[in-house]
């Protein structure tokens, strides 16, 4: 049985920041079986343990590099628009950091999918931007679109 983790992270505080958990608990509401679902802050080693032991990681996080608020770009760690879409972290160690070091260790899982949803407002308060989310509903059909059917 292939182990899938979904991980969104973000802060529920800073509007658009929380897409990655708004999008983990839309999730969670769809009763996905063989699907872990979790949330995160953002930080790096946290990010580690939460992929370990899974064959699959779907990652789900707001992306502030200049691009259209509500795109939403798709990637995996080995994408070199990794350091454009996440270039730094309010974290020490980050999602970017959380990739390469994992890369090197080689404790990433086989599958790895970073979806950035670019943000518009990341200013203190809750509830996403409209293009937010409706790129957040977009991601969601996405994700449990390329999910493996299971047989019961």
């Amino acid at each position: 049985m292939t182990r899938t983790v979904v991980v969104g992270i973000g802060n529920t505080f800073r509007h658009d920041d929380g897409v990655g958990l708004v999008v983990a608990r839309a999730l969670r509401l769809s009763h996905l079986p063989h699907v872990s679902i979790r949330e995160s802050d953002g930080d790096g080693c946290s990010l580690l343990e939460m992929m370990r032991d899974a064959d699959r990681a779907i990652l789900v996080d707001a992306t502030s590099s200049g691009l259209e608020p509500g795109t939403v770009s798709r990637l995996e760690p080995s994408d070199s628009r990794i350091s454009q879409i996440a270039p730094t972290s309010s974290h020490a160690f980050g999602l970017r950091d959380a990739l390469g070091m994992g890369a090197t260790l080689g404790v990433l899982p086989a599958s790895v999918v970073i979806y950035g949803i670019e943000g518009l407002d990341f200013s203190p308060g809750r509830g996403l931007s409209a293009p937010v989310r409706k790129a957040a509903a977009s991601v969601i059909r996405e994700i449990v679109a390329g999910l493996p059917v299971v047989e019961t």
